[in-house]
């Protein structure tokens, strides 16, 4: 560079930018690790439902419950919810995010003036699991 010596062109070099192909190797990378989805439901809803209705088939996460609570809805009021489930409310399948080969069955139901997002999966022990219920 005119005007400076060598050690100050040397301290002053910008650091080597990093070739192109790394950054879409990164953005394919984070697409294949997305959730697969499908339009037709994995779980058979009546199981759902029967399990639900059972005295030792209500399942739900921690965070579901707290949601059903927040909207009124207690233990009898969650089992009348996934009894009230029809196959036309079903809105997709879909794979978790942190495993694609654990699938989990989304229905918009509608409670009152809200749509409620209810998910399902099924869990190792072969008992159905409510893993989210929010406000759609």
């Amino acid at each position: 560079m005119p005007g400076l010596s060598k050690r100050e062109s040397k301290l002053s070099a910008p650091e080597p930018i990093a070739p192109k192909f790394s950054v879409w190797y990164h953005i394919d990378a984070s697409i294949k690790e997305r959730a697969m989805e499908k339009r037709k439901p994995t779980y058979d809803l009546a199981s759902i439902q029967k399990q639900f209705g059972e005295p030792n088939g209500y399942r739900l996460t921690v965070s579901a419950q707290d949601v059903a609570f927040s909207l009124g809805l207690d233990r009898g009021g969650v089992v009348a919810l996934v009894q009230s489930i029809e196959r036309r409310h079903f809105y997709k399948s879909m794979t978790a995010y942190r495993d694609h080969r654990l699938w989990q069955d989304v229905y918009h139901v509608d409670h009152g003036k809200l749509t409620l997002y209810v998910k399902f999966t099924r869990g190792p022990d072969g008992y159905y699991l409510l893993i989210s219920l929010k406000e759609k």
